[in-house]
Parts: structure tokens; C-alpha cells; sequence
């Protein structure tokens, strides 16, 4: 499933991680990022009937993901909020919630070419990545933590692609920046974006535990 692939790479990588501080967490914190849906709230009924098949129930927590395309119409016009961030627009959407079914996180995400069409390696980080980086300093400060790329990662990144992750992390709200870059496999080039509420979220799984109800 191409979910659970995509998460994989994001996830996979062991970065070099640099902290840092000085965000004002007032501005993350009482932020309302959404107009059609609440973290802490229900997920609507009329969102969950634009696809019947987009829920995917673990031991801990539950996610919904929604694709734009496959959308109808109306659908799309009423919860367009779900695909945008910062005037950039995202092809798919997933909400989490926790065993109560209040929502805890929002993310979204889009594959990227990366037009590398000869045997060189491109390093530069994808300018959508850069642009939404920049808007989010001003709005939120300096993050509180940056991962980037290993050794490693930087030897296969036309096979797996190039990780950065950029986070923002408040007493209310934890909000997160991903990129994966530099592949021959679009599928493998992602932007995400996750917004997640800190009061709402399920506690961490125990390790070696998928959490997955088989």
C-alpha cells in the first residue's frame, strides 16, 4: 500500500539532529490551522462519507486518509483546508485520532519529481521544502529541532532519497516539517507537513509493538 510505503522512508532514516530554541509557542500554540475540522474534536461524518474506505483502525489510534482526486466535487470544495498549507497544495491528507476519537494530528503530503535527468547528484533542497521553511520562521520563530541527513542516507539518495525533518515544538502544539529528495522514484520524493496536537495524542506504542489490529 503506497501509505505505507511513503511512511516508511520518512520514517526510516537516523538523522543527524541539531536542537534548537526561541520560537514563541503563543503564536503555534493558539493558532487555528484548520476551518473544517478541531484537533481535540470528531472526525465529521460528512468528511468520512467522501470515502467510505479511508479508515484504517490500529490498537492505539486510527487514521483516516483521503487522496484529492479521488474526492468528489463537493468534497474537495468543503474540505480543501485538508489539502493546503501555506498556499501550497497537497495531494493527499491524514487524520489521527485517538482510541476516543478525538483528533490528534493532521498532516498532508505530495510526491515531487526531482528532474535529475543525467547521472549527477542533486544535494539542493527542493524549493517548495525551502519556500514553506521560510514562511514558518516568520510566522513561528526559530524551530526547536532539525534532523538532517546521515553519511549514509547521503550515499543512497537517488535509491531512497535524501531525509530532512524540521519541528516546531510547543507546550500545545507539535508541528513538523518533512522532506525525502533526490530519488529516481517519484513515489520515494515526498513533502509533508504534520500538525499535531500534544493534550490529544495516543500515548507511544511499546517497542516492537506495530499496534496494527490484525
Amino acid at each position: 500500500m503506497i501509505f505505507k510505503k511513503v511512511f516508511y522512508f520518512i520514517l526510516c532514516c537516523s538523522p543527524i539532529t541539531v536542537e534548537l530554541h526561541g520560537q514563541p509557542c503563543h503564536l503555534l500554540d493558539s493558532h487555528p490551522f484548520f476551518s473544517s475540522v478541531t484537533l481535540g474534536s470528531q472526525v465529521p461524518g460528512d468528511l468520512i462519507s467522501c470515502d467510505q474506505k479511508s479508515k484504517l483502525e490500529y490498537a492505539y489510534y486510527v487514521d483516516y486518509h483521503f487522496q484529492h482526486d479521488n474526492l468528489s466535487p463537493q468534497c474537495r470544495k468543503k474540505f480543501a483546508d485538508l489539502f493546503t498549507f501555506q498556499s501550497l497544495t497537497f495531494c493527499c491528507s491524514q487524520i489521527t485520532t485517538n482510541k476516543k476519537g478525538q483528533i490528534s494530528s493532521v498532516g498532508m503530503w505530495s510526491f515531487f519529481e526531482d528532474n535529475q535527468r543525467d547521472d549527477s547528484i542533486n544535494y539542493q533542497l527542493p524549493a517548495s521544502f525551502s519556500m514553506l521553511y521560510d514562511k514558518l520562521v516568520l510566522l513561528y520563530g526559530t524551530p526547536t529541532e532539525i534532523k538532517g541527513a546521515t553519511v549514509s542516507d547521503s550515499l543512497f539518495i537517488r535509491e531512497t532519497a535524501m531525509p530532512r525533518t524540521i519541528s516546531w515544538e510547543c507546550n500545545e502544539i507539535n508541528l513538523q516539517l518533512r522532506v525525502r529528495y533526490g530519488a529516481r522514484n517519484k513515489a520515494l520524493n515526498v513533502l509533508h507537513i504534520q500538525i499535531t496536537s500534544r493534550e490529544f495524542d495516543f500515548p507511544e506504542m511499546i517497542e516492537g509493538d506495530t499496534g496494527e489490529i490484525k
